[in-house]
């Protein structure tokens, strides 16, 4: 299994349980005859927001949106390492799940 075949299985694994949380979430792949495949992951609850792209190649881009507009982003030269990957993706998780819902209007 490629990496970005099984970040799109964890994806689909977690999707109904984090949109039940009421987080907004979308998945991208680029086509697989490229170079070096990819694929994004952007996460929404609110006014936080995480970006994830991973290349085949095991490099990664993290950028996360705070409450108050300021980003952060950093760079991850091998992801593939169980570790690595298993850290980021349960950060993003963790960051967009444990926002507090604003109140709908009405």
């Amino acid at each position: 299994m490629s990496l970005v075949d099984f970040v799109e299985a964890w994806w689909l694994s977690i999707r109904p349980l984090i949109e039940a949380a009421g987080v907004l979430g979308r998945f991208e792949r680029s086509s697989m005859d490229r170079p070096n495949p990819s694929c994004s992951l952007n996460l929404r609850r609110n006014e936080i927001e995480a970006d994830l792209l991973v290349w085949e190649s095991g490099e990664a881009e993290l950028a996360i949106i705070e409450h108050d507009g300021s980003a952060n982003q950093q760079h991850f030269d091998d992801i593939r390492s169980g570790t690595n990957l298993g850290a980021i993706l349960s950060r993003i998780v963790n960051l967009v799940t444990n926002t507090p819902m604003t109140p709908r209007a009405g």
